[in-house]
């Protein structure tokens, strides 16, 4: 039996949630690669993984940003009006990484996609078709993710999350650590 195809509906609504849950404690944006930062205003956007041994350090060095606003400021009469210049994370939806602690990355379908809905895909762990244009943007959002967590893990003891909604850096090795701790 063949996949199901996924095809981008240009519908805005993964443009108009990037924050999840507020009720969460710790919130993330959109994902962002420093030269993706740029796209943004200044305003929109805060740092999202750090290398150093303190933030304050002059040698302390932001690899990732994120996008804070809850819409796409890009977002006009749900489209997208830099589709074609978009960042990664956008290019790869609805695809997410999911990171396994020692085991690497692997990657889920956010499954509040209007076309997977439309499709009557309802997990996370599904499968679905897409397209050679579509598979070369999360074939390089996941090489991009690798790279950068390589950089956390041979650093562990020197990455830092930025929480947004505390606007405070955390130890990377503290909230693995609170992960866990949940699980049990």
């Amino acid at each position: 039996m063949a996949l199901p195809e996924f095809k981008c509906l240009q519908c805005g609504k993964c443009c108009s949630s990037y924050q999840g849950n507020k009720s969460s404690s710790k919130r993330t944006g959109i994902s962002l690669f420093p030269k993706e930062r740029k796209l943004f205003p200044e305003d929109s956007i805060k740092p999202q993984v750090g290398i150093g041994r303190k933030p304050t350090d002059k040698k302390f060095r932001i690899i990732a940003y994120q996008m804070i606003e809850d819409t796409c400021p890009f977002l006009k009469h749900n489209k997208c009006v830099i589709y074609e210049k978009r960042p990664i994370a956008c290019r790869s939806f609805p695809l997410y990484p999911f990171i396994l602690i020692g085991k690497g990355i692997t990657m889920k379908l956010d499954t509040y996609c209007t076309a997977l809905e439309k499709l009557g895909m309802t997990k996370p762990d599904e499968r679905v078709a897409f397209t050679k244009t579509s598979l070369v943007n999360e074939l390089f959002y996941v090489k991009k993710l690798s790279k950068l967590s390589f950089q956390i893990l041979k650093r562990i003891r020197r990455a830092w999350i930025f929480d947004s909604s505390s606007d405070k850096w955390i130890r990377f090795r503290d909230t693995v650590a609170r992960s866990r701790s949940f699980k049990r």
